[in-house]
């Protein structure tokens, strides 16, 4: 199979298709013509370590954001997208700032757009920007929101660099260093980690220092390096941050993790049990643990080691940290660590200091932090064809994968003349394995009110264009919510209100009980992602009392159910905003004359947001009714005494006696007698049963539904 790797300044990719296999050896082949050397370092040119850039996936291309360098304190930033060749898809659109300089750009997919966050001059800025390269306005984050070291510094001299954008499904969370500068030097800076909260439009909500003073001062000259200095990673429902602080006098990498909010929720401590500085960490989430890399340098030879520790969705480690470059020591230092799927990928870089050449070595482990197979000697770098011959990888090395493909990112530079060359390498091995989605929200910690509206969303894997989401009541996915396919669609949302109760039923209440709910997602030629989990608050619950009254009778039952109320006050309890509906079924001798709370005589429905209280009053109909005028009476005999000629007696269904005389009929008129009516007198459900004797004196009768006893 084939795989190709390019540099751009910044960044360099590797494209495959397939599986991974052992270790494996790469030529070192250059491809001049695959791209025009030349041309492509007119595009990114520039000098020193401010030229900076960062990659993202869509679902549909990587994009790169890089910054341009157009001469003394000005730089723009070209926005790029590549093709499945990893060659450009079109000439790079370049974005400017109002104040002339963007440096540090890092990107955010957020479904529909990029969050772009970067630095100009002493700002940081935010802003929107599409794949066809259109830009909002950029906002600035405010930066008077730390505690101060030195209150006398100027506002006008801090700085704000290092910006981090994380999409959480919601809203993005940008982080990053608000640079203090120091009293007594101004080209010396005291680090400030803080967090500004922007909802999806990229409007500002809220800003806040997490932590005071991080490791170390910060030099104007190495501006970009602070990006080392600490890193964050979404779960899904919570924050791993991990940071450089001072421990006596080293430095030490120190962790907490905390909400949406920068609320800590696991307290700060050590991230690392060795007794040595193990510096710029780099976090990667599986779906059900983070894992931590970093490096450590020995200060007399230079040589620098490579660490992985693995730790829980709560923060608590997994397991000691392991060493994972033993045997190929490195002058360089820098390193990155993704989940590829269904391993955790970890790179770092080194030296061949007698031909050169600088390497990038992969190293494997699945999710518990066992190493699955050697490094993965990646490339060689140095070729004696080269007008400069002497090529370093620097910082910034990354790991993105779409599913399908895996990025690379480092930063080759000319090593004398400070310049980024870009150049294009071919490789040839197995070292990808086609990979679910990675779930961005819920995730594992995240506790929501049992009727929000809840936007399921996953990070686009390439090549799929139909996902098939699932969310169940078990982890095994037996008990199946909901079950949906989705075309060119990396969310979907579900308003838990409206989830069957436990188990799966066909209630129209909601959950009443707290609960874990699992889904996951997989692509059309994909396994599904690691199982995510998420609780639900219990649902509040009111109470509704029913009360019977008046001179009838009857039955009210509830839907749902809870009432099933014969007389006098019945009561249940129901969640809050369940819409309960009353139904009244009154004796065959009454009506229902009226509800307390609701208008008519059919059913009531009462929304349960509060204790209620509802009476529902039953009349009694007396069962005789004169069909000429509706008069009521309690007898027959009263009816015929006023009914007219040819005339109509309605009867009830209804036993009837007629004491203590028995019914006679002596007037000189014709008289229709029809039994067997509802209440209402409206349609005929049986008979009238008359218990004595019936006389007729004079006059005639014609009977229906009658029963003479």
């Amino acid at each position: 199979m084939r795989a190709i790797f390019f540099i751009l300044g910044l960044t360099l990719f590797l494209v495959n298709s397939t599986a991974w296999a052992g270790y494996t050896t790469y030529p070192t082949e250059i491809l001049y013509r695959l791209w025009n050397k030349q041309s492509m370092y007119e595009y990114i040119k520039g000098s020193g370590e401010e030229t900076w850039g960062d990659l993202a996936f869509n679902g549909d291309a990587f994009y790169g954001a890089y910054t341009k360098d157009n001469g003394y304190l000005q730089s723009s930033m070209l926005f790029c997208k590549f093709d499945d060749s990893a060659l450009l898809a079109n000439a790079p659109v370049e974005i400017s700032d109002p104040d002339q300089m963007m440096w540090g750009p890092r990107l955010a997919w957020n479904g529909t757009a990029f969050g772009l966050a970067y630095s100009s001059m002493y700002k940081g800025k935010f802003r929107l920007i599409s794949p066809s390269g259109v830009a909002t306005n950029p906002i600035e984050l405010p930066k008077m929101i730390y505690t101060p070291v030195n209150p006398l510094a100027s506002p006008n001299l801090v700085q704000v660099a290092a910006l981090k954008p994380v999409w959480t499904g919601a809203g993005f969370l940008v982080f990053g260093l608000v640079l203090e500068p120091d009293q007594n030097n101004a080209s010396q800076f005291y680090n400030h980690l803080c967090l500004w909260r922007l909802d999806a439009q990229g409007n500002l909500i809220s800003s806040r220092e997490v932590k005071n003073t991080l490791y170390g001062m910060i030099y104007e000259k190495y501006r970009g390096m602070e990006h080392g200095w600490y890193n964050i990673s979404w779960s899904g429902g919570r924050l791993f941050l991990a940071y450089l602080a001072w421990d006596g006098i080293l430095p030490t990498t120190l962790y907490q993790m905390l909400d949406l909010n920068g609320n800590t929720v696991v307290a700060e401590q050590r991230a690392w049990t060795a007794d040595k500085t193990i510096m710029s960490p780099v976090i990667a989430w599986s779906g059900t643990s983070f894992a931590l890399t970093g490096y450590s340098t020995d200060i007399q030879s230079g040589i620098s080691d490579y660490y992985i520790r693995l730790f829980n969705g709560n923060g608590a480690p997994l397991a000691t940290e392991q060493q994972y470059n033993a045997g190929d020591p490195t002058l360089v230092v820098h390193n990155a660590v993704s989940w590829l799927g269904d391993k955790f990928v970890a790179a770092y870089p080194t030296v061949s200091i007698s031909n050169y050449t600088a390497i990038v070595r992969l190293a494997a482990f699945n999710a518990a932090g066992q190493r699955l197979a050697s490094n993965y000697n990646l490339i060689e770098i140095g070729d004696s064809t080269l007008d400069y011959n002497w090529l370093t990888l620097g910082t910034q090395l990354k790991l993105v994968g779409d599913g399908d493909r895996t990025m690379v990112q480092g930063r080759f530079y000319h090593l004398f003349e400070q310049r980024f060359t870009p150049l294009i390498y071919r490789a040839v091995g197995d070292v990808v394995t086609p990979s679910p989605p990675i779930m961005i929200y819920p995730a594992f910690n995240t506790t929501l009110p049992w009727n929000s509206v809840v936007p399921f969303q996953w990070e686009p894997v390439a090549k799929n264009n139909q996902y098939r989401f699932q969310l169940a009541n078990d982890s095994a996915f037996t008990d199946l919510l909901a079950d949906r396919l989705l075309t060119d669609a990396l969310s979907t949302s579900i308003n838990m209100a409206t989830l069957p109760m436990l188990p799966t039923s066909t209630a129209a209440e909601p959950t009443a009980a707290a609960r874990t709910l699992y889904w996951r997602v997989k692509g059309s030629n994909t396994g599904y992602s690691p199982t995510a989990s998420f609780n639900l608050t219990a649902a509040p619950t009111y109470r509704l009392d029913l009360t019977i009254s008046g001179t009838g009778g009857g039955t009210i039952i509830s839907n749902p159910a809870g009432i099933n109320c014969l007389t006098g006050t019945c009561n249940a309890t129901f969640n809050q905003g369940t819409s309960v509906t009353l139904t009244p079924y009154p004796n065959k001798d009454s009506l229902l004359g009226s509800w307390s709370t609701c208008a008519g005589t059919d059913t009531c429905t009462v929304l349960m947001n509060a204790d209620k209280q509802v009476t529902a009053t039953f009349n009694f109909v007396k069962p005789v009714k004169l069909k000429s005028n509706g008069a009521l009476y309690s007898h027959i005999k009263d009816a015929y005494t006023l009914v007219i000629d040819n005339g109509t007696i309605l009867t009830r269904e209804y036993s009837f006696t007629e004491s203590p005389d028995n019914l006679t009929l002596n007037r000189d008129i014709s008289v229709r007698l029809e039994g067997g009516y509802d209440a209402e007198y409206a349609t005929k459900n049986g008979f009238s049963t008359l218990d004595g004797a019936l006389t007729i004196g004079q006059g005639t009768l014609t009977l229906e539904n009658l029963i003479i006893k």
